[in-house]
């Protein structure tokens, strides 16, 4: 047990159960916040090319810290305390790239999530900066120019910084709003740990995890900062010309503002520098994120038997509405209804009061199967209620508007109708637009992130269609625009049955456990009057599972098949005819839906071996589904 809990007396721990859960994960925080300092400290120093004297120098160490507790530290507390206010899974993301990325920029949360890493990642290059003016020359915020005998901005420190507010931007697109900003939002839970014997510890998550994201996260990183300092080298001196026209030539705005040209820039150098900062910058950050998450979210030891009720407990914490507390009490209820009879005897034995347990663990695990199996039978989308409009309103409506459009002006003056009316200038017809709204004006536009996007969307449309046929074909082959704009069965995996593996996962085991334990343990039998009902909702996830996976390999081999057809060389062909099928395949394993349907498919089985001596009467119908399911 965690030494948290353990100084505290039973009579005086809480009752609650996320209550116990922040108790026992502080150790655990704590320990996630130093190893990411240290992290840190370690990136940082290899940025500078560091030795071990340089690793342990108190400065570098003083630097490190600061910029740590206000860049990386404020991130880390905010995504911890974000994991207390989620209390519903997340949507259904797009299936194609574009419209993730389009929906990602016209989140409500993406504009406030951007500005955060962007001061994040400023407050790192000011970390960075200040141990590097230390050490070379040249990149202090202001440097002295020997010609003026001034203080001039230094343009290298400038664009460290612009650059680093740039990469904040990227990183929290790429990395923190995609696939969408909701699923980015909530912690990853290992679900298969709830379906294996196998002992995964936290260094064994930590590692797994890591490698599959820092080695995309240093791409990332090194080609952000490369195709920033050449895009900055060939259009600086335009753009501090421009500037100088508006600022002048002379003043104290010239030195506070632009930078001198006297002093070299060193594009090689500040190339060098800038990518060894970002590189380092971005491994730290994501090291941080993936240290939490893993933390956060690996198994707790049984909580709920130290309690004075663990019962009552556990069964609080299944019913708990935030999704993060719900999914360590369906993860703990799982491995007790397993392995521990202890605590399956008093789940039997609780028959004396109102809800018993029993009746409370049923009802939960088959509510949350049963919201489940709706969500994947409906593909994700979410109907939403509308009234119905009056049908003569609905007929009325584009009679009137035909019959404004057909209307012209010598109808008018047949009609002997003054065409004053609609020769109104614009400001009276603004005019009669407020007095008939109330008289306020029409509120002007908000500059959003979405609008922004929508403008980019725009303007790529309209370039798009000016590029010639053929170079569309080569710059944008086939290959591409499926992987851009195209369906995407993995994706549609990952999201419709993946997307809350590991709560699914610890009620059908429940289930399973807590029926096939019943024979030997429970007295009064009460649980075995639910064998059929807990089929059922089995039966009906495990098949609507089925349909879409189907589905979806049918989808990826379309989609092989198609640009099979397409590609014009014969020897990629080969390679590449299950490109969609494996991917399929590997999101399939990775994103939880492989432990949901080996549960789903393990509970049947094991329900159907323990009771099959005693003749269950099923129904010819459900007899039909099991078969299905499980041949």
């Amino acid at each position: 047990m965690p030494s948290s809990l353990a100084s505290i007396p039973q009579a005086q721990l809480p009752t609650k159960y996320r209550d116990v859960v922040k108790l026992a994960l502080q150790p655990r925080q704590t320990r996630a916040f130093v190893l990411a300092a240290i992290t840190w400290h370690l990136c940082l120093s290899a940025a500078l090319f560091g030795t071990l004297r340089l690793v342990v120098s108190p400065s570098t160490l003083v630097v490190s810290a600061a910029s740590f507790g206000t860049a990386i530290l404020p991130l880390l507390a905010r995504r911890k305390r974000g994991f207390g206010r989620i209390t519903t899974p997340p949507p259904k993301t797009p299936s194609s790239r574009a419209a993730q990325l389009t929906a990602a920029l016209a989140h409500a949360g993406t504009g406030k999530a951007v500005t955060q890493h962007t001061a994040a990642f400023v407050g790192l290059a000011l970390g960075y900066t200040a141990l590097l003016a230390g050490r070379t020359q040249g990149w202090a915020p202001q440097i002295w120019v020997e010609s003026h005998q001034a203080f001039y901005l230094n343009e290298r420190f400038l664009y460290l910084i612009g650059h680093s507010a740039l990469l904040g931007a990227v990183y929290t697109v790429v990395f923190r709003c995609l696939p969408s900003p909701d699923s980015a939002a909530l912690p990853k839970f290992d679900a298969e740990m709830l379906t294996t014997d196998a002992r995964v510890t936290i260094k064994d998550r930590v590692v797994s995890l890591a490698s599959s994201r820092l080695p995309l996260a240093l791409v990332a990183a090194t080609l952000a900062s490369t195709a920033s300092v050449l895009v900055y080298a060939m259009v600086r001196v335009r753009v501090w010309s421009s500037v100088l026209l508006v600022v002048g030539s002379r003043g104290l705005l010239r030195r506070l503002l632009v930078p001198s040209f006297r002093v070299e820039f060193g594009a090689f150098e500040v190339g060098v520098r800038t990518t060894l900062f970002s590189v380092a910058a971005v491994c730290a950050v994501e090291t941080a994120y993936v240290l939490l998450d893993v933390y956060l979210t690996h198994p707790l030891v049984a909580l709920s038997k130290h309690a004075r009720h663990p019962t009552r407990m556990l069964v609080d914490g299944i019913q708990e509405p935030v999704v993060f507390f719900a999914s360590h009490a369906f993860a703990e209820l799982a491995r007790l209804s397993a392995q521990d009879g202890e605590v399956r005897a008093a789940v039997y034995r609780d028959v004396n009061s109102d809800a018993t347990a029993w009746i409370q663990i049923r009802d939960t695990c088959l509510k949350l199967l049963e919201e489940q199996r709706q969500f994947v039978a409906r593909r994700g989308v979410v109907e939403a209620a509308k009234p119905p409009a009056p049908a003569s309103a609905v007929q009325q409506a584009p009679q009137q508007q035909n019959a404004q459009q057909t209307r012209t002006i010598w109808d008018q003056l047949a009609s002997g109708e003054s065409t004053h009316s609609s020769s109104a200038s614009p400001a009276q017809t603004s005019g009669a637009t407020s007095t008939t709204t109330g008289g306020k004006p029409p509120a002007p536009a908000v500059v959003s992130i979405a609008n922004a996007s929508r403008l980019l969307h725009g303007l790529v449309s309209t370039a798009w269609r000016l590029v010639p046929s053929d170079a569309k074909h080569v710059l944008f082959g086939p290959r591409r625009r499926q992987l851009l704009l195209g369906d995407s069965p993995a994706s549609d995996a990952a999201s419709l049955i993946g997307r809350d593996a590991i709560r699914t996962v610890g009620a059908v085991v429940a289930l399973q456990s807590l029926l096939c334990h019943s024979l030997a343990e429970d007295a009064y039998g009460c649980v075995q009057k639910d064998i059929r009902r807990v089929l059922v909702a089995l039966v009906e996830l495990h098949t609507e599972i089925r349909r879409l996976g189907l589905e979806l390999e049918q989808r990826a081999r379309d989609i092989d098949h198609q640009l099979a057809e397409q590609q014009a060389e014969p020897n990629s062909q080969a390679a590449a005819s299950s490109e969609y099928q494996q991917q399929l395949s590997t999101t399939w394993s990775s994103s939880g839906a492989h432990s949901v349907h080996s549960a789903l498919t393990t509970a049947m089985r094991e329900i159907l071996d323990t009771f099959a001596k005693f003749d269950l009467q099923l129904g010819t119908q459900l007899e039909v589904q099991l078969a299905e399911c499980l041949g």
